[in-house]
């Protein structure tokens, strides 16, 4: 435990560093470029996202849980999935290329499609799943900086106003020097990767992703499926206000989305030998991740319509109201993951896939429901719906495999204790005409006072991570947890 909360630890890092550079450049080009051209980008990088699925097709997340279990065969499997990632690369691609006319939602947007479809292949040469295998967070956390700084520094020379062509190209840019970086990485830790593969061993691997695969579309669906049909129903305009809308939002999933990856590999060797501490494992991360998600639901309620024109600027003051209703979705999924993380690492794959296609299938209907009528806020709905319905069908499948993952309660009341006093404070006592990012460092500085005297989290937990301790880091006290 300790290994995977140091390593998260270290991938945050690399990640706040990341979408701290992403919330600059974003300010940037939305200042450059307007709306419009952002909305092209966004409904280029949306749409590609679906033909970059076959290229995964759950073989890598299959790859890791083996890898983590038994990792004296990195060899053979990394020439397996490196030959069949190839041949999933080169057709999507073609076709993506081939429909990008017809698909496109504009003449910007059909000129970037073939240029950012490059994405998957380049993700793909990574190999980073090895890194997951192994848990070397702090390689994988300095991949992510290098590709932030790549993709911020190229923006700020050559992004100008008029022209969004540069910043495909340079989106490429960025993912290429990730990708760069984590190959070399792999590569020395492997060594040359066993290329003597069987045609019938590349079929069965891809048939045993397959579960995960279609987990992988219909998580697709339910994310970007919004920004597509807004291009297409309310212009590629609308779609450029919906992106800086989910820019936060965003940036706290992919927060959930590492922590669900770091956890994976520690969850799945963990479930060889003991599903009760699988349960118990879940139940505790879950709490940590309500006393984050409590207030940063919150402040969202409080500054959420402030805030947005205060970052990116007055045209896109209609993005608030989206941003609020995002950040429900937001402030849920760091929980929710502990869940499919641990109902994945337990080996129920095809669940998992039911989980998400019926949450995919209520975005989509809702969204072609609401989108016509109530725009960008009726798409932000529809994917709060969807998480809600991913996450009671996971509690139920968690239930019947392990049973409840015991929350603390304690905690996570103090942890809305905390809350409530921010909310207070910044209701109450701060005028309304300071600006957003004043009142979001108060609120901040707020729950940190309320919250330390109320040990949210405990100073023994955090020995315990220090002295390797993990069953007082699992919230045992040190003085009376068993000797290990």
């Amino acid at each position: 435990m300790r290994r995977t909360l140091t390593g998260f630890a270290a991938m945050s890092g690399a990640t706040l560093f990341a979408q701290f550079i992403g919330f600059f450049v974003l300010a940037v080009i939305a200042r450059r470029l307007g709306p419009q051209d952002i909305g092209s980008y966004a409904f280029a990088l949306s749409l590609m996202g679906y033909f970059a699925i076959p290229a995964n097709f759950g073989i890598t997340a299959l790859a890791l849980r083996e890898l983590a279990r038994r990792p004296e065969r990195v060899k053979p499997l990394l020439g397996e999935i490196m030959a069949l990632q190839g041949v999933l690369c080169a057709a999507p691609y073609l076709l993506l290329v081939a429909l990008a006319p017809v698909l496109a939602a504009d003449d910007t947007s059909q000129r970037l499609i073939p240029i950012v479809g490059l994405t998957f292949a380049i993700e793909a040469a990574s190999l980073g799943f090895v890194l997951f295998g192994y848990q070397r967070f702090g390689i994988m956390a300095f991949a992510r900086v290098a590709g932030a700084v790549t993709f911020a520094v190229l923006v700020v020379l050559f992004v100008h106003e008029g022209d969004v062509t540069p910043l495909s190209w340079i989106h490429l840019a960025g993912v290429g020097a990730t990708s760069v970086v984590t190959a070399i990485a792999v590569l020395r830790l492997s060594g040359r990767p066993r290329l003597e593969v069987r045609p019938r061993d590349l079929v069965r691997r891809f048939r045993a992703g397959v579960p995960l695969g279609v987990s992988a579309v219909m998580i697709s669906v339910y994310y970007t499926i919004d920004a597509v049909l807004l291009g297409y129903m309310k212009g590629t305009e609308e779609v450029g206000q919906y992106a800086v809308a989910y820019r936060i939002p965003l940036a706290i999933l992919a927060f959930g989305a590492l922590w669900g990856s770091v956890l994976f590999p520690h969850l799945s060797a963990l479930a060889e030998r003991s599903r009760t501490e699988v349960r118990e494992q879940a139940g505790y991360f879950a709490s940590l991740a309500l006393v984050a998600s409590i207030p940063l639901l919150a402040g969202a309620l409080v500054v959420g319509e402030q805030l947005i024109p205060g970052l990116f600027g007055d045209e896109f003051a209609r993005a608030g109201t989206p941003f609020i209703v995002l950040m429900f979705a937001a402030a849920l999924v760091p929980f929710s993951i502990n869940w499919g993380t641990s109902a994945v690492a337990l080996g129920d794959d095809r669940h998992q896939a039911y989980a998400v296609s019926l949450g995919a299938v209520v975005n989509l209907v809702a969204n072609l429901i609401v989108i016509p009528a109530y725009g960008m806020t009726g798409a932000a709905a529809t994917t709060v719906a969807a998480e809600l319905v991913v996450f009671a069908y996971l509690v139920w499948r968690i239930k019947v495999l392990v049973g409840h993952p015991p929350l603390d309660l304690d905690r996570i009341g103090r942890a809305a204790a905390a809350t409530a006093a921010m909310v207070l404070v910044l209701v109450l006592a701060v005028p309304d005409a300071w600006t957003a990012g004043t009142k979001v460092v108060i609120g901040a500085i707020v729950f940190v006072l309320v919250a330390a005297p109320l040990r949210i989290v405990k100073p023994h937990e955090l020995r315990a991570l220090l002295r390797r301790d993990p069953a007082a880091a699992a919230g045992a006290d040190p003085t009376t947890a068993a000797a290990p």
